[in-house]
């Protein structure tokens, strides 16, 4: 019984390694999800020249119902909010992003129905760079760390089991 004990223990702490690796891998999914959803919005401005808030519509019921960002941008509008306030507030609430990363994302909204269309599409298109070159980065930090993280997670699993057998 002790030993099934401290075999769960010892797992229990070993994958402490795979969940650090799973979270560094969301965020690098979360970041190409932003740089998607710039893009597609880059898009339907484009070829619309709506205003913001009916392409956010769209892209939130065609594409990106799934993502909190858009999902909870949609519903502000919905409710009333004016579109600059309700992406910056959506944009304070993603998950999985750095707090820098997220004033991005708010700073990404600001042009949005403020300025003429290509500034719009000039601004979109620089703050996509910037998401893809974070994620492409986040991407390579993950690849060098995950070895490392699943390593120390099974050696400090190893380590209990040791020190309480």
């Amino acid at each position: 019984m002790r030993l099934v004990g401290l075999l769960c223990l010892g797992a229990c702490i070993s994958s402490g390694g795979f969940w650090v690796t799973a979270a560094l891998k969301k965020r690098v999914e979360a970041l190409e999800q932003c740089a998607l959803f710039l893009q597609a919005f880059a898009g339907e401005l484009e070829l619309s020249r709506d205003i913001p808030s009916r392409i956010l519509l769209r892209l939130t019921e065609e594409r990106f119902s799934g993502w909190e960002f858009a999902a909870c941008c949609a519903q502000l509008c919905r409710q009333g909010m004016t579109f600059p306030a309700a992406w910056h507030k959506a944009a304070q609430d993603v998950p999985r992003l750095t707090p820098q990363e997220r004033t991005w994302l708010a700073r990404a909204g600001e042009p949005l129905g403020a300025q003429d269309v290509p500034t719009q599409l000039k601004a979109l298109a620089g703050w996509e760079a910037r998401f893809l070159r974070e994620a492409q980065k986040a991407g390579e930090s993950c690849r060098e760390k995950s070895r490392l993280y699943h390593l120390l997670g099974l050696l400090a699993g190893c380590f209990v089991l040791v020190l309480l057998w």
